[in-house]
């Protein structure tokens, strides 16, 4: 039995009744016994609550049916209350949002094939990376519109789909526009000595004189450290003596991807800028390592061990996505990295993004959900 609000009571075969006979064929004929993304359906008594985003009056039910078709790809099913004639179409199915299918009166609830993939297009989000492998909707790893939210718009995002659409290490850090020796992130860091290294990161910023990273260990205050001079120049530096340098400038407000690379084979360095290689040289530190145990920090450069920061050379901007491993990648791997802003970029690193959520001091805030993105975007 059913109910009505004026208190009379419909057995469900009024309610059929009340359907025009022209649609009873049609939902016969597009219901399943079990709802699949390959199938259209049809059920009488259930609709799907939250996700509406257009309703109007419709005669019957086929009307609503056209719409849905014809407004695809925001439609992915429609609810059609029979005592109103009004159509409500949803920008989510039963299959997505099962927590939001229930029980109602006077109402038909119709699946749609006719859509795209989830999180192809803005008007078809996903609620993450996960749902769009849940719902084998995943063309492999690269960027998917996002909507964790129904109360925020949804963003455009890169998915890893290689691990399970894990969007743990997917954060940017910012940190404020003010200097300040009390915003910095912390970590203990390389196990073994390194005798060659790859450091990748992107970068946002307004400013000149910053240290986006550094390592200390040993006697090494400068074991690894980058930084832009006040002339804009970019600097890496290996065991303290070391120093490659060039005038790039990366105060423009934009994502840029910065890597540098170092082996004590033939001493070789190499600085990259968005995926180029900018500067480089050899005959550099022959033969040394980079001492294990030490401290690696983000937007402070450290004069001793544990401390002693430089206030000129504290971070202001944005920081994301930040790699180490204990090889010289080559150019073609680190061209790659640079055309998408992405988190696990390449496999077999010693550090990485995540294992920075766990040192974060001061007033950085962490912003999940990473917006960082090569503006424009490389093209492979």
């Amino acid at each position: 039995m059913y109910a009505k609000k004026n208190n009379q009571r419909y057995t469900k075969k009024a309610l059929i009744d009340m359907v025009p006979h022209s649609f009873i064929a049609f939902i016969l004929a597009t219901s399943v016994v079990s709802v699949t993304c390959q199938s259209n359906s049809s059920t009488l008594g259930y609709t799907l609550s939250g996700y509406v985003y257009k309703a109007f009056s419709a005669p019957d039910p086929h009307v609503c049916y056209e719409a849905c078709k014809g407004e695809e790809p925001g439609c992915r099913s429609f609810n059609f209350w029979i005592e109103n004639s009004t159509c409500q179409l949803n920008n989510q199915s039963s299959l997505t949002r099962p927590q939001n299918y229930n029980t109602s009166e006077l109402c038909i609830y119709f699946h749609s094939i006719y859509r795209v993939r989830y999180g192809s297009e803005s008007l078809s989000p996903a609620e993450s990376c996960a749902e769009i492998l849940r719902q084998e909707d995943s063309t492999g790893n690269g960027r998917y519109w996002i909507q964790p939210n129904a109360s925020e718009p949804a963003i455009e995002l890169y998915c890893n789909m290689d691990n399970g659409g894990n969007m743990s290490s997917s954060f940017d850090l910012l940190f404020p526009t003010e200097r300040n020796l009390s915003n910095y992130v912390m970590i203990d860091a390389i196990a073994q000595p390194l005798a060659a290294l790859t450091v990748c990161l992107w970068i946002k910023t307004t400013e000149l004189v910053l240290v986006p990273i550094s390592y200390a260990a040993g006697s090494y205050m400068n074991a690894i450290l980058i930084f832009l001079d006040e002339s804009g120049w970019l600097r890496f530096v290996v065991n303290d003596q070391v120093s490659l340098q060039g005038p790039i400038a990366l105060n423009d407000n934009k994502w840029h991807h910065i890597a540098a690379t170092w082996s004590n084979t033939e001493g070789s360095m190499g600085l990259y800028i968005d995926g180029a290689l900018k500067i480089n040289s050899t005959g550099r530190a022959v033969g040394s390592t980079i001492p294990s145990n030490g401290k690696l920090v983000l937007g402070l450069d450290k004069d001793s061990p544990g401390g002693d920061f430089d206030i000129r050379q504290s971070f202001a901007g944005e920081l994301a996505h930040v790699y180490l491993w204990d090889t010289a990648l080559d150019n073609a791997t680190i061209a790659d990295m640079s055309r998408e802003c992405r988190e696990f970029p390449y496999s077999g690193h010693v550090v990485a993004w995540i294992d920075f959520a766990g040192g974060i001091y001061g007033n950085i805030t962490r912003r999940d959900l990473s917006r960082c993105h090569y503006d424009p975007l490389l093209l492979p």
